[in-house]
């Protein structure tokens, strides 16, 4: 059956020989019944970044709905675009009237058994493993606290420091003391009624996160803000999981994860994102994740999930790990490839079919727009001229001479 094309979008051109331009679109993949998620990695000024804001800002302007975890604050430069990307929104989790927005008693779940398993996974991310006695004497008080009119995760900790057995108790008073930590009032607060998640409609919704310490799982464990941070990366996914359910098939949407790794570096978050994928084959939505390193997303969960690769320059080491993942022969140059790849190019893998076949193209990103080109670029250095910029415009426009 002959692979099928709509709309793309012009990302470069390749390199070697003549150039010829070359376009790509997340959706393509779900037209061809193909697995609905891209993935980019690259070190940092390797151009990942760049690439992945240009999908972000084509896709919405062919009217796509684009949800954007952004922890690092690298989408603000889409403001200076906000005239050519239309309905562009920021949602920062450490903004005013947050309280709350994460409590997974409040996601768009419709089956409550999935909303059990969601909330017991929650508690064990907040405070490591838990014992399966805990586990069952949790998932009891959860399901009482899910018939109360307005039910939170507050309320479980609530119940969990007055139950009659210790273990119960201790547990409570540990999710007690990590609720009053910075950012956890994103999930422990009193229940609100007349809930109102985020909406998939169309144009970008960036999210921001400012001041999250992310990581991934080590042998050293995590801090009590790590594992806050790695939270609410699992929760904000849960909650488009969630949402897709509701949401209008015919409207293409995307969801970008920037630093991917946060979630995927956990058993939860990766059965997650491997969810958000399966469904997004059916809901039209397309997933793009970014890293740094390929080894961060080769979990079995992730890796049968994704359709197409654009690797920016990397380490020896990284760069074995993805010729591997492109299914190339080892030690037949690739590995070289792309360690010497310069700033703003990449290989690129795009799977075909089911039984292995893949198209590989050496490119290098452009935009054609000197405005757009500016907006994507977020290095330190491009970062404070673009805002000295600004603030020079917004004078002049103030002091008019």
């Amino acid at each position: 059956m002959a692979y099928k094309y709509n709309s793309s979008l012009f990302l470069g051109e390749t390199l070697g020989g003549k150039p010829s331009p070359v376009f790509f679109d997340p959706h393509t993949c779900i037209l061809n019944n193909r697995p609905p998620t891209t993935v980019i990695t690259g070190g940092p000024g390797s151009g990942k970044t760049y690439m992945l804001l240009n999908l972000v800002a084509q896709s919405a302007i062919l009217g796509k709905a684009c949800v954007f975890l952004d922890p690092k604050g690298d989408a603000l430069g889409l403001q200076a675009l906000s005239k050519d990307l239309g309905n562009l929104k920021f949602w920062n989790l450490a903004g005013r009237g947050q309280k709350g927005i994460l409590d997974p008693f409040q996601m768009p779940i419709d089956h409550e058994s999935q909303r059990l398993e969601l909330i017991i996974n929650t508690v064990e991310m907040f405070v490591g493993n838990i014992t399966e006695d805990q586990r069952t004497r949790l998932g009891a008080i959860v399901e009482d606290v899910m018939r109360e009119q307005v039910p939170s995760l507050l309320r479980v900790v609530e119940v969990m420091i007055m139950h009659r057995e210790r273990d119960v108790r201790n547990l409570g008073n540990r999710l007690s003391l990590i609720s009053k930590m910075k950012f956890a009032n994103l999930c422990f607060a009193p229940g609100r009624k007349g809930f109102k998640p985020l909406s998939l409609d169309s144009g970008v919704t960036i999210v921001t996160m400012p001041g999250l310490k992310l990581t991934v799982d080590s042998k050293d464990g995590m801090s009590g803000e790590e594992r806050i941070s790695a939270t609410i990366f699992f929760l904000l996914t849960s909650m488009i999981n969630g949402m897709l359910y509701s949401s209008d098939v015919s409207m293409r949407k995307i969801l970008v994860i920037d630093e991917a790794w946060a979630i995927a570096g956990n058993s939860a978050g990766s059965k997650v994102i491997k969810a958000v994928a399966k469904l997004g084959r059916s809901k039209n939505m397309a997933v793009i994740l970014a890293s740094q390193n390929q080894s961060d997303l080769m979990g079995e969960d992730i890796d049968t999930t994704i359709s197409t690769r654009f690797a920016f320059a990397t380490d020896y080491k990284e760069a074995a790990n993805i010729t591997k993942s492109m299914r190339l022969p080892t030690g037949q140059g690739f590995e070289q490839i792309l360690t010497s790849l310069s700033p703003g190019e990449c290989l690129m893998e795009e799977s075909t079919s089911d039984d292995g076949r893949s198209r590989y193209s050496t490119m290098k990103a452009v935009v054609i727009s000197p405005r757009w080109d500016e907006a994507f670029r977020t290095n330190p250095e491009d970062v404070r001229a673009r805002e000295k910029k600004r603030r020079k415009q917004a004078a002049a426009k103030k002091n008019p001479t």
